[in-house]
């Protein structure tokens, strides 16, 4: 996806930036985290600027929390664990991944959070595809190959496991719960991760049950009729 902006538009939008820093000079905006007062008086202008600008510039550090704490708090959630796979001219990669969810079904749109060192990274964006492999309760040994701490064997050996080439070319896991093969359609840029937005072409789902992670240990689902 392009983006580009005029230059009547890069001239409206330092105007509007100015307007924002003014207001948030005079103290008329407020971190929504500290004060959920409604402000009236700046009106459309503010609003506006906000969907312009970062308003975490003008939002005080100190409240943001530490990493370890952060860290700390994400090890209570319950992920699943997925192989992120591709194959292209950049040859082919594969890391375990816990950050992957759907982000449309219409049209069917998922994405994967990549750290910006990963060699998965620009391999993806040369490759242009990647294929989401949702790991089974019986494949943790994949997922610490595919971390780079392999139980046996060598770190992200695909020949650890039996794979089939999908139509975007990415390797699928041949015994994986579900894959997900897709077409790389955009990216963001956050923090330490580069997010990876993919268009689904095939999506399959198989026997057995997905295998989770959380507090970090491998776990295995339980349900409730």
């Amino acid at each position: 996806m392009s983006v580009f902006t005029s230059i009547d538009q890069q001239s409206q939008a330092t105007s509007r930036e100015a307007r924002f820093k003014t207001l948030a000079d005079a103290k008329l905006i407020r971190s929504a985290s500290r004060d959920s007062t409604v402000i009236d008086t700046p009106g459309q202008d503010l609003l506006d600027a906000l969907d312009f600008v970062d308003a975490s510039n003008f939002v005080d550090a100190s409240n943001f929390v530490e990493a370890s704490d952060f860290v700390e708090a994400m090890a209570a959630a319950v992920t699943g664990v997925n192989v992120i796979t591709t194959d292209g001219p950049s040859g082919r990669f594969g890391l375990t991944v816990s950050a992957m969810c759907s982000v449309s079904a219409d049209p069917p749109t998922v994405l994967a959070c990549i750290h910006r060192k990963s060699p998965v990274r620009p391999a993806i964006l040369r490759n242009q595809v990647f294929c989401v492999n949702v790991l089974s309760t019986r494949q943790h040994h994949l997922a610490s190959t595919f971390s780079g701490i392999a139980e046996t064997g060598h770190a992200y050996d695909f020949a650890a496991a039996r794979w089939e080439h999908g139509d975007t070319g990415a390797p699928r896991l041949v015994d994986a719960v579900a894959n997900f093969d897709c077409l790389l359609e955009s990216t963001n840029e956050a923090g330490s991760h580069t997010i990876f937005i993919g268009r689904v072409t095939t999506a399959l789902r198989k026997s057995g049950k997905p295998l989770l992670y959380t507090d970090r240990h491998y776990g295995l689902p339980l349900t409730w009729d």
